[in-house]
């Protein structure tokens, strides 16, 4: 038998196919089409979109959980984030809420709806959202006056000099007060007990207060140069110069 007629490279070419010997890849797109962002993430090395921002957790979900359960918290009781506020202004919101049970939304602000309240809403507009320290706004009282009388009578003329209907001209305590202020006294005063006579007390620092004719030693001498039972003033008179004794 003769051998086959050698077969031509071109029709070679057409019977064999083509064959791609590398494996399938997903792409990256397909399988992940944004970036997954955890809620425990404090810094970002790209800008998400707002939509990436709040699209909802990805993961089993616990149906046992309540809704105030699933919050995002970082503490016990709540979120709890910094922000800028005056120690006078937080005071000031925290005791009103502990007194009449309302306080100022502090997340109003970013809003164009102008303050908000927490709390007791229908007590807060009766208020008109007054705090424990501002004061209640009073309309003033105007006081009647006397009839001012006719100005072409001088004596009968009061003018703007004229008295208040209600004006207290002399003031005093009431027969209630008087009973009081009574009682007080009588409380206040000493009991014969506590009552002391004052006596007064001399201490005699010599041996006899009486000379050998009888004087007291408080007699002014006789018998010295200058005469001083006289109502005239020696004719030579000076201060001392010398502390002799201190009595």
């Amino acid at each position: 038998s003769s051998p086959p007629p050698p077969v031509e490279p071109a029709s070679l070419k057409n019977k064999v196919r083509l064959l791609n010997a590398t494996p399938a890849v997903i792409e990256k797109d397909e399988i992940k089409p944004y970036d997954y962002i955890s809620p425990d993430t404090k810094v970002l090395q790209y800008n998400p979109t707002v939509s990436q921002m709040y699209t909802p957790l990805v993961g089993p979900d616990n149906p046992y959980k309540t809704q105030q359960a699933k919050a995002q918290k970082n503490m016990f009781c709540g979120f709890v984030e910094k922000t800028g506020v005056s120690d006078f202004s937080f005071d000031a919101q925290r005791k009103t809420f502990q007194v009449r049970g309302y306080a100022e939304d502090p997340t109003a602000y970013a809003d164009s709806a102008g303050k908000r309240f927490v709390g007791e809403v229908s007590k807060a507009e009766e208020m008109e959202g007054r705090t424990v320290f501002e004061k209640e706004k009073q309309k003033a009282k105007k006081r009647k006056k006397e009839m001012v009388g006719d100005p072409s009578d001088p004596d009968g003329y009061k003018g703007p000099w004229a008295e208040y209907v209600d004006q207290v001209k002399v003031s005093g305590p009431t027969e209630e007060q008087r009973q009081t202020l009574e009682e007080w006294r009588a409380k206040k005063e000493p009991t014969s007990k506590d009552k002391t006579e004052d006596k007064e007390r001399t201490i005699l620092h010599i041996d006899d207060p009486l000379d050998y004719q009888g004087r007291s030693f408080m007699v002014a001498p006789k018998d010295s140069e200058t005469n001083l039972y006289s109502d005239e003033p020696p004719a030579k008179c000076f201060m001392p110069k010398k502390l002799l004794h201190t009595y």
